[in-house]
């Protein structure tokens, strides 16, 4: 009863909106909101069968427990989830991994189990995996599936699948985690760049405010996902490359609403117009706009005057022409950055 009562506590908190809210009765503000943000991220996810998992390393009496050693498991799973879901795109066998880290290995001839045996069993005095244990475990069944551990054969998986169409949460993870703390590279590529770049609180796009701030509730296709209109390279044809990484981007409701099948001219004047930085510059963009023959509806200088300012959408500000080519260089660069981020949680 009191193993079941447990599980219904961990639950009650950790696959519920409101009970993430509340998880500061269960830990320190250090860590508070990192232990938030990835929880919301698997809740959206629908990776329910990680909770029994996370449930064995969770003490509700928290100031008595390793609470670090709780966030590195969670940190775990969900690099173990984005390097897998990025790379096949489907949740095939996933479910079979994490029952695999609960079931107890079995006599097998002599031939090592995949099983981990984290299950407790129905007496509760079994002592938990090892954490690094836990992770050895879980690199060997991405490289099972994968057949690498490789930056560059993982990027290059990444990079040819329609993630728009295998999972939003997924994908804004991904947007995310590219544009955290990192800076543009104004090259004209679309791009972040993170080395040398110091830290700061302003490009802090991995935690739970951000997570749910309604700037970066929808991922939006930059070619539309139905091209109609000509202004579009022909490069740009294939629907599953307009799904990929390199074409999405996040942003609010109406924000999405007022860009959604544009040409690429008149989007690219409202990104510049969603990365103005004051009155007077967003009022220099819609002249600009009304000058070139790119006149902004009145429902859409209403959108952009009341709008904040979006630094994510800064990368694009200096692309010139939108073509293939930056869309594969785009989802590259998002692709390594996701990687150099989640891949160290589960060593």
């Amino acid at each position: 009863m009191e193993s079941l009562a447990k599980i219904a506590m961990f639950r009650r908190y950790y696959w519920n909106e409101d009970g993430i809210r509340d998880l500061s009765q269960f830990h320190g503000n250090d860590i508070l909101l990192e232990i938030q943000f990835l929880a919301g991220f698997l809740y959206e996810m629908k990776t329910s069968l990680a909770l029994p998992i996370l449930a064995r390393y969770w003490n509700e009496n928290r100031p008595s427990s390793n609470e670090s050693g709780f966030l590195q498991v969670l940190k775990a799973l969900v690099a173990f989830l984005v390097i897998r879901r990025a790379a096949t795109g489907s949740t095939a066998t996933i479910d079979s991994d994490f029952r695999s880290i609960m079931e107890e290995p079995r006599s097998n001839g002599g031939e090592s189990s995949s099983k981990l045996g984290l299950c407790v069993g129905i007496m509760e005095n079994k002592p938990a995996l090892l954490i690094d244990d836990l992770k050895e475990g879980l690199k060997s069944f991405l490289l099972k599936k994968l057949g690498t551990l490789s930056q560059d054969r993982w990027v290059d998986r990444v990079i040819e699948n329609p993630l728009y169409d295998q999972s939003r949460p997924l994908t804004k993870f991904m947007l995310l985690s590219a544009a955290h703390q990192s800076l543009p590279t104004n090259d004209g590529s679309g791009t972040w760049i993170r080395e040398s770049v110091r830290e700061s609180h302003e490009r802090n796009f991995f935690c739970r405010s951000i997570w749910k701030e309604s700037n970066y509730e929808t991922v939006e296709h930059i070619a539309p996902k139905s091209m109609n209109d000509g202004d579009w390279k022909e490069d740009l044809s294939s629907e599953n490359l307009r799904s990929t990484l390199g074409n999405l981007i996040l942003l609010p409701g109406k924000e999405n609403l007022i860009a959604s099948n544009h040409s690429w001219k008149m989007k690219n004047l409202l990104y510049k117009a969603f990365t103005a930085e004051t009155e007077e510059e967003l009022a220099s963009i819609i002249e600009t706009a009304k000058n070139t023959g790119n006149h902004f509806p009145e429902k859409t200088i209403k959108v952009l005057r009341k709008g904040k300012q979006l630094p994510i959408l800064e990368p694009l500000k200096d692309v010139g022409e939108w073509s293939a080519d930056i869309v594969k260089g785009r989802s590259r660069n998002i692709a390594m950055l996701t990687w150099d981020i989640v891949r160290p949680w589960l060593d």
